[in-house]
């Protein structure tokens, strides 16, 4: 059974969470569809194979080299530090990225859960966004 007890914030092990490969990937990737690249587009720009950059964005490879390193954080317009560790990000001000341990979290849940049960959770999650957004867009009509 998965121990689900939060971790905090202030922890060492909080930190080293989002230190590990798969949460590398996570920002890698989620940086990479911001900037509106595909992986051969960004693979390109970095300087190394498509296949290459997949891995790393999935986690089936860690990051070594400071110069890839550095060469990922200047073609998605952030820092080495962000990419490797969540901190310091140069659109916003330096913090953990409290979203990927999120999704962590819920991972951790689904993980003992069968494929009937994901798609039910993920029905229920669509529904229940689909109605936040409906009553923002009634509190707050003229708002993007």
């Amino acid at each position: 059974m998965t121990d689900h007890t939060e971790i905090p914030e202030e922890s060492e092990e909080y930190r080293l969470l989002l230190e590990t490969p798969k949460a590398v990937g996570y920002r890698i990737r989620r940086k990479r569809l911001q900037k509106d690249l595909s992986l051969s587009e960004a693979a390109d720009a970095i300087g190394i194979s498509r296949s290459y950059l997949s891995m790393i964005e999935t986690g089936q490879r860690k990051l070594n080299s400071s110069d890839t390193i550095d060469a990922i954080a200047d073609t998605l317009g952030t820092t080495p530090t962000y990419i490797m560790r969540g901190i310091g990000d140069r659109v916003s001000e330096p913090r953990i990225d409290h979203r990927y341990y999120l999704m962590i979290q819920v991972e951790s849940y689904l993980d003992e859960c069968s494929t009937r049960e994901i798609e039910f959770c993920l029905d229920i999650i669509k529904r229940i966004i689909k109605e936040m957004r409906r009553i923002q867009d009634l509190a707050c009509p003229n708002e993007p």
